[in-house]
């Protein structure tokens, strides 16, 4: 098993190099954010056509989106800003679609529920009494209360 941990060493990595111009946005005030749905807002225009033309996107704050801040739902990443998208945020924009931000996730994406976020619960859009879901909840709420027309989710417990 080491020979090959040691020839996936010797391997280049390859980053896809960032193409659309951005900055790093800001972290919404509570009354511009009432359900708690965002992490962080930005605006990152894509390709000027294509599939995703005219659609904002918001991408679960456990993808790395260039120069802006990520947390992974968890203050021990608080402060982390990666230097390069995730190969779908790179997808999505040369596809024409608009990164809108970053939504909300669960501590660590650790929790099927709605309530273990560093920034506190995200709120369902619908029915407040009830969870928004998790770990993508900020993803579901932001898609459900219309405020951007798609949203990056993601399963990782399998």
């Amino acid at each position: 098993m080491m020979p090959a941990y040691q020839r996936l060493e010797t391997l280049p990595e390859e980053i896809l190099p960032v193409k659309y111009p951005r900055d790093a946005g800001w972290r919404p005030a509570a009354a511009d954010n009432p359900l708690n749905a965002w992490y962080w807002r930005c605006e990152i225009a894509g390709a000027g056509d294509g599939v995703l033309a005219g659609r904002t996107v918001a991408v679960k704050d456990n993808i790395c989106v260039a120069g802006v801040p990520m947390m992974n739902g968890s203050a021990l990443l608080e402060g982390y800003v990666p230097d390069h998208d995730a190969t779908v945020v790179t997808r999505i924009l040369d596809a024409g679609g608009t990164i809108a931000g970053k939504a909300t996730c669960e501590d660590l994406c650790f929790s099927g529920a709605s309530h273990t976020a560093a920034t506190g619960p995200i709120h369902n859009p619908h029915n407040p009494d009830h969870s928004a879901g998790g770990s993508s909840g900020g993803s579901a709420a932001l898609v459900a209360s219309g405020a951007v027309d798609m949203a990056l989710g993601g399963d990782q417990g399998g």
